[in-house]
């Protein structure tokens, strides 16, 4: 028999039917021995393995050579399972081993990411300690780390799932998150087997965000139709307007300051969040995005009577962007105005976002190059893309304004 391992776990029956976990090994005189761990799970069985064969009380497959040369500097093993499994380290809850984990200034791991050169934000480690603080940790705080398997983790997707009848995608968040710790465990030696690599993602069942229809787009945007469908509010609806013209997200188009918009484009710099203020856009990359000279005007004259700040989209005079909350409502409102229910914005998954799909659908339909689309709507799978399209010209991507 040919051991891949140092040891061998399987799984046997006892007479009286209970299942327990055995480990196969050569001991020093190259007899292959089975001992039993005396336990029903694989992970602690696994921990008793590791710490037996560290302390030297089995050996890998030795080679005949030494085992015929009658060396006795291989002690033989003492096999006392009970005092082996009475001297296994004391491990923290998970509680107490994530107490710092996705504190921006705390985290180890969000500190390793940075060396070598991730991007790690504030506001995605915010998100992270959400998460973990909302979903995980209630359920796994009192185990141990070394005690969660992928057993325990099937009972907590099945709470999530069954429980609180979340969705595979919003599962899946809290699935990475526990994957990143115990991933994180296993490579500082905090646990002894690689729990993650056993844990599976479920199918993804994330929605495909909704488009707008030329017409839905045309009754949208009527400027005629301001006071009836946006109440009035010229900000809320220019906002929308860019956005279906440039497909900037919704965070570029708050973040949006006066100084890079240009007569003929807009330079996207920024991503606005509402807890943590101005930050990167979503691929960390600048980009610049045609606009027409009318819009330009528009813009400028939204914006020329800011004295505070430079923010375009503004009720604060130019302070502090305009507030995501009130523009959703707003836009619900319009949408119902041209006769979109609550329930067909639902079943559609229509938003803000949407016009941003609207616009990059309406860029290829029409037939314009991948390298400029992507340019424009930043949107990067890979490396070598983003080198093609560095060096798109301006000029290029104004090819496309006569297609809006």
């Amino acid at each position: 028999m040919r051991f891949k391992e140092p040891y061998i776990i399987f799984r046997k029956t006892l007479q009286s039917g209970k299942k327990i976990y055995y480990v196969s090994f050569y001991d020093a005189n190259g007899k292959r021995r089975q001992l039993s761990t005396g336990q029903r799970r694989k992970s602690f069985a696994e921990q008793i393995a590791v710490k037996l064969y560290f302390e030297g009380k089995f050996y890998p497959n030795l080679p005949n050579q030494l085992l015929s040369s009658g060396q006795n500097s291989i002690l033989q093993p003492d096999l006392n399972i009970s005092n082996s499994h009475a001297n296994l380290p004391s491990y923290p809850t998970f509680s107490e081993y994530t107490i710092d984990w996705f504190d921006y200034d705390k985290c180890d791991y969000i500190r390793e990411k940075l060396v070598h050169g991730f991007h790690y934000t504030p506001n995605h480690a915010y998100r992270m300690k959400e998460y973990l603080n909302i979903r995980v940790t209630p359920f796994f705080g009192p185990y141990r780390i070394n005690e969660i398997d992928e057993f325990i983790v099937e009972k907590f997707i099945e709470k999530l799932k069954l429980e609180e009848h979340l969705s595979n995608s919003t599962i899946n968040n809290s699935i990475k998150i526990l994957k990143v710790i115990l991933g994180y465990a296993f490579r500082k030696n905090d646990i002894p087997v690689d729990i993650a690599k056993k844990i599976k993602y479920l199918k993804n069942d994330s929605c495909t965000r909704g488009i707008f229809t030329n017409e839905e787009a045309e009754e949208l945007f009527s400027i005629s139709r301001v006071p009836e469908l946006w109440k009035g509010n010229f900000t809320y609806y220019l906002m929308n307007y860019l956005s279906g013209h440039t497909g900037m997200r919704f965070g570029e188009v708050q973040a949006l300051h006066l100084s890079s918009v240009f007569e003929d484009h807009i330079l996207v710099r920024h991503s606005w969040d509402e807890k943590f203020g101005l930050k990167d856009t979503k691929n960390h990359k600048e980009r610049t995005v045609p606009i027409s000279k009318d819009l330009y005007l528009l813009l400028q004259n939204l914006s020329k009577n800011h004295t505070e700040g430079e923010y375009v989209f503004s009720f604060k005079n130019g302070k502090t962007p305009a507030c995501r909350h009130d523009m959703y409502r707003l836009l619900k409102h319009a949408l119902n105005g041209i006769g979109i229910s609550d329930a067909e914005i639902k079943e559609r998954h229509l938003s803000f976002h949407s016009w941003r799909h609207f616009y990059n659908s309406k860029l290829i339909n029409s037939g314009v190059p991948k390298s400029i689309v992507q340019s424009i709507i930043g949107h990067v799978n890979d490396d070598s893309m983003t080198d093609h399209y560095t060096h798109v010209s301006i000029d290029e991507q104004k090819s496309v304004l006569g297609l809006l």
